[in-house]
């Protein structure tokens, strides 16, 4: 992609996930990503994500506002999305003519973003709560759009809670400062490289420790 580049994992604790990640060509001046979480498992939850999929696909054309966009994801699932189940979601949009990065989140965890010559990730805040959770009035007023111009070398990371919430035998939890670390860690490397470092030390502290969430982790780089 024009001015970055993109690499993403998954890693499904069933036989079928219900994470998602995607790039999604706009125009030929714009991209978006996203990366989403369903709270049900197994069948179910894979099949609602493949419904939300394809419905994030059909209103992301042409449009350049993440909130915009997930504010109609929410409206046509609404209706149809099973009573104990709902979608967490973060879409974001880049243009490859400015630089700049919009995003919006419906209930997600936020974006890290490390800056070059920054020593620390920095949590992208934004207002939302998860698609299928609320009507679309209340939906539509919390969700917003953030949006930040990258700088050449910058770092972009989205996950879900599969990476955060990873436990080893003693029922810890590995964390949001170990994943910053290992963002930090491989700041001057390539996005495959900063992910198999994500990948690795996540790994090595869950141990034999059965994986019991979906982990999906998506990681871009300015050049």
């Amino acid at each position: 992609i024009k001015g970055l580049s993109v690499h993403a994992f998954n890693l499904a604790a069933q036989e079928v996930g219900g994470d998602y990640y995607d790039v999604i060509p706009i125009d030929e001046r714009y991209v978006g990503f996203a990366v989403a979480d369903v709270s049900g498992k197994g069948i179910g939850g894979a099949l609602m994500m493949s419904i939300c999929r394809s419905v994030l696909r059909a209103h992301a054309s042409q449009k350049t506002d993440p909130a915009v966009v997930l504010r109609e994801v929410n409206r046509t699932m609404i209706g149809d999305i099973y009573e104990d189940m709902f979608v967490t979601m973060i879409y974001m949009i880049y243009d490859t003519e400015t630089r700049e990065l919009s995003m919006a989140r419906a209930g997600h965890d936020p974006a890290l973003i490390l800056e070059p010559e920054a020593q620390e990730v920095h949590r992208y805040e934004s207002g939302g709560m998860a698609v299928g959770l609320v009507e679309p009035e209340l939906f539509d007023n919390i969700i917003d759009t953030k949006t930040i111009t990258l700088e050449p070398e910058s770092v972009v990371v989205v996950y879900t809670d599969g990476i955060t919430e990873a436990m080893n035998n003693r029922n810890e939890e590995w964390g949001l400062d170990p994943l910053s670390r290992a963002i930090i860690a491989g700041k001057t490397r390539t996005p495959s490289q900063i992910s198999e470092i994500v990948r690795e030390r996540v790994l090595r502290f869950v141990g034999e420790m059965p994986q019991y969430d979906d982990m999906t982790l998506m990681v871009l780089k300015m050049d």
